[in-house]
């Protein structure tokens, strides 16, 4: 199916996708255009200030990684693509110009929703 361009709401076991305001939840995962954030077992990746925590590990700022169990937060571009949204139930990946957050794995990427 086509994408539905203003408001678009997918929901598949709590999933929920918009088109301004990205949001997908998987699990405890939540990822939001703006303001990147994504939370298993307390990770958290905000925009300006990538901010990474899995069990208290923590990263901020200018070319940031961190891998616990799977977590990987880069800033020096921590933005949401507005351009294609899909979501995966199982795994949820996020790119905002270059904002991947992985853990348990959850995917967006804005303007076309997709669900599998």
């Amino acid at each position: 199916k086509g994408p539905i361009k203003d408001n678009v709401t997918v929901t598949q076991d709590s999933v929920t996708a918009t088109q301004d305001s990205v949001t997908a939840t998987q699990g405890n995962v939540t990822v939001t255009q703006d303001s990147v954030t994504a939370t298993k077992d307390n990770v958290r990746i905000t925009k300006d200030n990538v901010t990474a925590t899995y069990d208290s590990v923590t990263a901020t700022k200018d070319n940031m990684t961190v891998t616990k169990d799977n977590v990987t937060a880069t800033q020096d571009s921590a933005t949401a693509t507005q351009d294609n949204v899909t979501v995966t139930q199982d795994n949820v990946t996020v790119t905002k110009d270059n904002v991947t957050a992985t853990q348990d794995s959850v995917t967006a990427t804005q303007d076309n929703v997709k669900v599998t």
